[in-house]
């Protein structure tokens, strides 16, 4: 049975900076992303570019508990030393939406081994 469900892409700023990403992306495409993300915005371009944008963008709050969830992921891998607020709140609304969809068993619930040199 197929479904009729949209792609989803989770977008950072610099995917709207770069317009290219975004363009590429096709019409049925659900595009995702922060508040906080929209802020870092700053040139009058990119502000115009997303303000024409022929679809909507939809913000969603990452919740408290998946932020604190990705927090220790990523100590675990180390990676969040690497990854800024906004990162982790991206993450973590990826994490939310694909629980949302039914597909929690893509998610680790620990990441892989660290291999040694």
């Amino acid at each position: 049975m197929q479904t009729d469900r949209k792609s989803i892409a989770v977008l950072d700023a610099n995917a709207f900076i770069s317009m290219s990403s975004v363009m590429n992306l096709g019409a049925s495409t659900r595009i995702v992303t922060t508040q906080d993300v929209l802020g870092e915005l700053m040139d009058k371009k990119t502000k115009e570019f997303v303000e024409n944008l022929p679809c909507e963008i939809e913000t969603i709050d990452c919740d408290d508990k998946v932020l604190e969830l990705v927090k220790e992921f990523s100590k675990k891998t180390g990676d969040i030393g690497s990854l800024s607020q906004i990162d982790m709140e991206l993450i973590g609304i990826t994490y939310m939406l694909y629980k949302k969809e039914g597909e929690e068993k893509l998610l680790r619930k620990e990441p892989p081994p660290i291999l040694e040199k």
